[in-house]
């Protein structure tokens, strides 16, 4: 039986551009050599992912009524991906446009559309027949209702219904305030695997080093934190247990937008197989480097793509 995934995010429109030396001056322009345009966001990347490497795969979130909306739900629903319980209009479909650098870095102009009529009545009811699912959180940095305090509560009926939770928090736009960090912490102790990048670690956590951030979350009763590194790999704990693992290099790197969410996915199909830690870690970090040397449709391998060459690389690394 196919195993059920849900992903609570955004969905958004994401224009990507790049890459560029550096951030030009104000009022000036400049060309890139790279472009995409996709129906993704967290959630569409997330769903995109889970779908890819064999779940059936569902998004609770809101599109617009306008013309991207009906793109977006013929673009992803012709893969299998289920947009039922998404909300549709009024408004517009959200939309970021992401800008990287040759140096690996990004940022992100968005527009928050119908995102931002979401509320946690809809969540609720959108939430509560679901069971003993893979449920992945994101999109914490820019959907509202997911930093008030009822949707604490909702995360609690996910847990009552044998439901298994993966959050990445994201970067809200203002920074992490007194209010959020406390909200952050909250939904990640309630979490199964807790999966922010270094930079959301560091900034959570109000630590300057990784270490004293993974110390600080234990403390605070969080089970499961994976600190996403980029070309450092990932690093983190479950349990009692130290988890790290390198990158892995697959040539030259052309998009890294979504490789946290193609990370996500991964981590929750080796956890679904049973897999030690270690390993779904190491699968993850491999799915998402090789992600990231691809462009388009192309960056989503299905497991057995990725698995086959994940045990390739990993046993020419034993041999080594």
């Amino acid at each position: 039986m196919t195993e059920q995934a849900y992903v609570v995010g955004n969905l958004n429109i994401d224009v990507i551009i790049g890459n560029f030396n550096d951030w030009p001056e104000m009022g000036s322009e400049v060309t890139g050599d790279f472009f995409d345009f996709r129906y993704a966001g967290a959630a569409g990347n997330s769903a995109i992912a889970l779908n890819k490497l064999g779940f059936d795969t569902h998004v609770i979130s809101a599109i617009g009524s306008d013309e991207m909306g009906e793109n977006f739900v013929r673009t992803l629903e012709k893969t299998g991906i289920d947009l039922s319980k998404c909300k549709v209009g009024p408004g517009k479909t959200g939309i970021s446009i992401g800008i990287t650098t040759k140096k690996d870095e990004r940022t992100f102009f968005t527009f928050l559309g119908n995102l931002s009529n979401l509320n946690n009545d809809f969540f609720f009811e959108k939430i509560k027949n679901i069971h003993r699912s893979w449920i992945i959180i994101c999109g914490f940095n820019l959907i509202s209702a997911f930093q008030e305090e009822r949707f604490v509560d909702i995360v609690e009926l996910m847990k009552s219904n044998e439901n298994r939770i993966l959050f990445d928090p994201g970067w809200p736009p203002d920074g992490w305030t007194e209010r959020e960090t406390k909200q952050v912490l909250q939904i990640a102790k309630l979490s199964d695997w807790f999966v922010p990048n270094l930079k959301e670690a560091l900034a959570i956590s109000q630590k300057t080093s990784l270490d004293d951030s993974l110390n600080f979350f234990k403390k605070r009763g969080v089970h499961s934190c994976i600190v996403k590194l980029g070309k450092g790999g990932a690093q983190g704990f479950v349990d009692t247990d130290n988890v790290s693992t390198h990158a892995f290099y697959f040539g030259d790197i052309k998009d890294t937008v979504g490789a946290g969410d193609m990370f996500n996915a991964a981590l929750l199909k080796g956890i679904s197989l049973g897999w030690k830690n270690v390993e779904a870690v190491k699968f993850a970090t491999f799915y998402a480097s090789l992600g990231i040397t691809k462009i388009g449709e192309h960056r989503y391998s299905t497991f057995g793509e990725a698995y086959r060459k994940f045990q390739e690389k990993t046993q020419n690394a034993n041999k080594d």
